[in-house]
């Protein structure tokens, strides 16, 4: 039997791969991805971003809205 990463209990393979799953939702949230739409200049020694931040705001939105579907849909609070 596996055990929660959460609880001391015993879950599941279902269960697990759900922490597995609701773990990974946290990360993207926390907003790694965004790293991947910037670009340094050296010109300027700064990141700067490959899209508009209306574009960064957008896919935030949307990024949020689709995860909170997934988290219903797996039964996570």
């Amino acid at each position: 039997m596996l055990k929660s990463k959460y609880e001391d209990r015993n879950i599941t393979p279902n269960q697990y791969a759900k922490e597995l799953i609701e773990d990974k939702i946290w990360l993207l949230l926390d907003g790694y991805w965004e790293e991947e739409l910037t670009q340094f200049n050296y010109d300027t020694f700064k990141d700067e971003l490959t899209c508009t931040e209306r574009e960064l705001r957008q896919v935030r939105e949307q990024l949020e809205k689709r995860t909170k579907g997934v988290l219903k849909y797996l039964g996570v609070k």
